[in-house]
């Protein structure tokens, strides 16, 4: 119960309403809406003013994990009991209850109650906590004077067996789910609901949901499903390069063909396990080894570890209640040794718009050939050690604790490594929007998070639209036409500082940040025989520009999964130092001794006349004009790339413009070579050796920075996301199954090697020089 009390000299309208943040861990459920997002699951600009219309009426909002249900009941606001209630789901932040709301919209211009001064009123929400769902809602009905009524019923696969552990949902007027039971291990269900005529309806995520049946409450209903069949997975797993012997480490298998997921406000919202398109089912195994039931049929099964890895591809038949057999070897065959594979942008179920338990999480990362990730949940520090030891995942993994610092108006910065506290508030979070009404500046806010010893990566800085998530769009980033200096413009600011908290004339934007994400997830194509990403041609601009005025910042590739469909590592950045832990390698990230890759490994080194060498994130002092940039790429036998280009001193006046980088040098087309591995394993290496002249352009004898780029225009990095093909269910191999495939290619790019041209000591960029 919450009392309150207007100690003012006038009137006070008070707007009510209870937010519930379960760290998307359950799923909402109300009755007369269902499962799944009520209007919709982002917050763009379309979507906003269809929730402003918003007006579901609901008598409780429950939520259902994985060990109990929690079901939350208005039950008095004055003298009104129960009070009028809208439920809805609000994208990234949770789920909300709004009192004595006619619409969403109407609940932000009108008070829930008003209070004369002296004037009290309560306001009462009762909390059920019940085994099941259907326990939750029928205590809480009991609580609101419901009339209730015993509804039971079985479900059976059409062979006479008990379908175990489904959902029934029953519909009302207009379809409206009411509620939802869970059958039992006979297949049954029994409990409570508000009298009346209804539809059940049966189902599971990965199978076909049975008719709809007709049923009057008090009363029973049978339901019928198709029995489902079973795939067996033994893979064997060589982890090394020389390995003679397999051992156990975990994989991934997607299944490729016809399509039976249940989503249905009645039954589910999609699992975050889907991963969509022209994939039927997909499962992640910790010794890749395992069983799960799918819908009979014929599917293409691909079995993955990573691109350093091989790909399996094998069709296989699975009729009703028999069993079909996954069976082969996975070798690593990139020679990757001394990087570790690496996402720095990826969410759990501690972020507020992610359902994957921590557990799985981490098993998602090792099934993808990782070696290092962070932890970038929501305005939460986390610390995986203890999931990843409960997984037995100690000799796959290392992590660092860390947090996207996710500001609702001016953009998302990753901090890591970030000290865990776990007495503190959200983990001893950063906290963005200051203490009472006064917001830090960003030069305040990096300054803090630097302070705890922490990298500042500025997360997927710009975009379209409102942008909130896009920190250079949001700060009107631009450059000055002379210097070539990065500052905030107040007129491309999307939001004006009045609207913000800052005082007016306070700069938006600071360049004290460590780290770009210039990739977040894969979006390649072709263009003048090289392969290209667009986030790249536009976070890489930026990027660039501000290593040509001298700002010398890493970049990262990262997932930016919140899923386990959107793949861990896809993309991911190589980072140098993984036989020495993660200090080493936060040292490496900090000065960019890294590689940004869909799939290919990079290796480059500067040379001078005299044997004088610069890796990544090195500075060479040239004994000579003339150099030598030696590229090595590796990729397995299913992918190629095999051109290169560099790119040196590029810098962009319009960094959104999308037009591509100029490269330094003709594009090279490398002739790869096939290696056998010590384990029986194929890959495919090219080297190549490219002469550069430190007085031609666009060196010019100033201090330079030079990046390399590798692609593969005519390959593909297949099973990953946002790929697809015509699949032909009835072929024999996998090539015609799944034929005209289309997804991420191959691309990588490195971070720069530095040139002090002048021999001074000090690097300062080619504009600033």
């Amino acid at each position: 119960t919450y009392t309150f009390t207007n100690l003012s000299s006038r009137q006070q309208g008070v707007p009510l309403g209870f937010l519930v943040d379960t760290r998307a861990t359950g799923e909402p459920f109300m009755p007369g809406a269902g499962f799944g997002p009520n209007v919709s699951d982002s917050l763009e600009v379309d979507s906003l003013f269809e929730m402003l219309g918003y007006d579901q009426a609901t008598s409780q909002l429950a939520f259902v994990t994985h060990e109990a249900a929690v079901s939350f009941v208005p039950r008095r606001l004055g003298t009104e009991s129960p009070p009028r209630a809208i439920g809805m789901q609000i994208p990234m932040l949770g789920s909300a209850l709004l009192l004595n709301a006619r619409t969403v919209g109407g609940a932000l211009k009108r008070a829930s109650f008003t209070l004369e001064p002296g004037e009290s009123n309560d306001a009462r929400i009762d909390v059920v906590v019940a085994p099941t769902l259907s326990e939750a809602l029928q205590r809480g009905w009991e609580l609101t004077g419901q009339e209730l009524a015993r509804v039971e019923g079985c479900v059976r696969t059409n062979d006479g067996e008990p379908a175990a552990h489904v959902r029934v949902g029953l519909l009302g007027a207009e379809e409206s789910p009411v509620t939802a039971f869970d059958t039992g291990n006979d297949g049954c269900f029994s409990g409570m609901a508000p009298p009346g005529q209804y539809h059940a309806l049966a189902g599971h995520h990965y199978r076909s949901s049975s008719a709809w049946v007709a049923l009057e409450v008090p009363g029973s209903v049978q339901l019928t499903l198709a029995p489902l069949a079973g795939v067996d997975v033994d893979v064997q797993l060589f982890n090394t390069l020389d390995a003679t012997s397999p051992t156990t480490h975990p994989c991934r298998v997607e299944l490729i063909g016809e399509r039976a997921l249940v989503s249905h406000p009645a039954l589910g919202g999609a699992p975050y396990d889907d991963p969509g398109g022209i994939f039927a089912r997909q499962a992640l195994l910790r010794h890749c080894r395992g069983h799960f039931e799918v819908v009979p049929g014929r599917y293409l099964a691909v079995v993955t570890r990573g691109p350093e890895f091989e790909k399996l591809e094998t069709v296989i038949e699975v009729s009703a209640g028999a069993n079909a057999t996954i069976a082969g070897a996975l070798r690593r065959v990139v020679d990757t040794r001394g990087y570790a594979a690496s996402d720095f942008h990826v969410h759990s179920a501690y972020s507020s718009d992610s359902m994957v338990p921590a557990e799985e999480r981490a098993l998602s990362i090792a099934a993808e050939g990782l070696d290092f990730w962070v932890s970038t949940d929501h305005d939460v520090v986390t610390d995986f050690v203890p999931h990843i030891e409960a997984m037995g995942l100690e000799d796959d993994l290392m992590t660092i604790s860390g947090e996207e610092v996710s500001t609702f108006d001016m953009g998302h910065f990753n901090a890591y490594p970030m000290p865990y506290d776990p007495t503190l508030s959200n983990g001893g979070a950063i906290n963005w929007a200051g203490d009472h009404g006064v917001r830090p500046t960003f030069t305040d806010l990096f300054e803090s998070i630097h302070d705890r010893g922490a990298l500042v990566q500025v997360n997927h800085p710009r975009s379209s639209g409102i942008a909130m998530s896009a920190y250079f769009t949001r700060a009107g980033l631009r450059y000055d036409p002379v210097s070539g200096q990065p500052y905030g413009d107040p007129a491309l600011q999307v939001v004006g500082n009045e609207h913000l908290r800052f005082a007016v004339g306070t700069p938006l934007f600071a360049a004290d940040f460590d780290i770009i994400e210039v990739m977040n997830g894969t979006s390649t194509y072709v263009y003048d025989d090289m392969v290209y990403d667009r986030d790249v041609e536009r976070e890489g601009h930026d990027w660039m520009n501000m290593l040509s005025v001298g700002i010398r910042l890493a970049a990262t590739a990262n997932s930016d999964t919140h899923t386990t469909a959107d793949w861990p590592g896809t993309p991911r950045t190589m980072v140098n130092g993984h036989d020495f832990g993660t200090t080493a390698l936060v040292e490496a990230v900090r000065r960019g001794d890294m590689i940004l890759t869909t799939g290919p490994m990079v290796r480059a080194v500067l040379i001078d006349a005299v044997g004088g060498t610069a890796g990544l994130g090195e500075v060479l002092a040239p004994a000579s004009n003339a150099l030598t940039l030696r590229v090595e790429v590796e990729t397995p036998a299913w992918f190629t790339a095999d051109r290169v280009e560099v790119i040196a001193n590029a810098f962009f006046e319009d960094p959104t413009s999308g037009e591509p980088m100029p490269r330094a040098v003709p594009l090279v087309v490398l002739t790869p070579e096939e290696i056998i591995r010590n384990n029986g394993g194929r890959a495919q290496y090219a080297t190549t050796d490219i002469e550069l002249d430190l007085l031609s352009a666009p060196f010019d004898g100033r201090d330079s920075w030079i990046v390399v780029r590798v692609g593969g225009p005519n390959s593909l990095v297949f099973g990953a996301m946002q790929c697809g093909g015509n699949v032909d269910v009835e072929a024999l191999t996998p090539e015609a199954f799944l034929s005209e495939r289309y997804g991420v290619m191959p691309f990588a790019m490195t971070n720069p090697i530095f040139v002090d041209s002048d021999n001074d000591g000090v690097w300062r960029g080619p504009i600033a020089d």
